[in-house]
């Protein structure tokens, strides 16, 4: 499923030991005068900040699955997305990430 594959591609270039894995994302620290400021901002909470981006990245991988129409209908669903947000493995890969985050 497209959902895992995405989460798995994260975890999998977050992981602080991994050899030969090049930095996926990265922050700059810029001079902002007078300040120093971190770009994406890595304050928690921020609205432009990277714990945003990476929350907006998973979200877009979980929405890949209410493009894919269900051919069996007779349960009420149109999609699959109500069934992967209730699947335990990707709630655990999703809270591993953005622990790593």
């Amino acid at each position: 499923n497209a959902v895992q594959c995405s989460l798995a591609y994260l975890l999998e270039n977050t992981e602080l030991n991994a050899p030969d894995i090049m930095p996926l994302m990265e922050a700059r620290l810029e001079l902002a005068i007078p300040d120093m400021v971190f770009v994406p901002s890595l304050e928690f909470g921020s609205e432009d900040g990277f714990m945003e981006l990476i929350e907006g990245i998973v979200d877009d991988a979980y929405k890949l699955s209410s493009l894919i129409p269900r051919i069996a209908k007779h349960n009420g669903m149109d999609h699959y997305q109500i069934e992967l947000d209730d699947m335990l493995d990707l709630s655990e890969m999703r809270h591993d990430l953005m622990d790593r985050v």
